[in-house]
């Protein structure tokens, strides 16, 4: 079976999305920008889980504008980077006033990513708090959600637990 050319340009424009450097850094600081800006305000704390694929594959690559490595530093960009519409091109635009924000963020002990069991072999979840609000974001293939809850409770409970259980079934 043939297929045009202008058909397979089709299929292949519906399938690539622009993407700034590795997409697993950028995959984590989307997540804490789309958690962000569900939240409506900078967090104070940002949690994320990610599979470990992605972990593997964005702890140690360079994260474009910044001459730095490290997922911590891409989720502290997210939450300062309040532009989630430009999906994997998030980190195209990055300054060094916004590195330097980002880097004191991690510094302050704000940002914590844990590798863990997770549904799908590529995931990233989200959690931001701050003036009481949590805000969640989750991406997989499996069907997104993004919500802003206000809760008295420790949104962070959950996701502590799913590491120690990730980091209990490893050993």
């Amino acid at each position: 079976m043939m297929i045009d050319k202008q058909k397979l340009l089709d299929i292949l424009t519906s399938e690539i999305e622009s993407s700034t450097g590795c997409t697993d850094p950028g995959s984590v600081c989307l997540a804490v920008a789309v958690a962000a800006h569900t939240l409506g305000r900078r967090p104070e704390k940002i949690d994320v889980l990610v599979s470990p694929n992605i972990y593997k594959n964005g702890v140690s690559v360079g994260i474009p504008g910044t001459n730095r490595i490290g997922l911590e530093l891409a989720a502290a960009l997210g939450a300062l980077l309040d532009e989630p519409e430009r999906g994997l091109a998030i980190l195209a635009d990055v300054t060094g006033d916004i590195v330097q924000q980002a880097a004191a963020i991690v510094s302050d002990g704000r940002v914590h990513v844990a590798y863990g069991q997770t549904p799908e072999p590529l995931y990233v979840r989200a959690i931001v708090s701050g003036g009481g609000a949590v805000g969640y974001y989750t991406e997989d293939n499996l069907p997104d959600s993004s919500y802003t809850v206000t809760s008295e409770e420790d949104p962070f409970a959950a996701l502590a637990q799913a590491a120690a259980e990730a980091a209990a079934g490893a050993e």
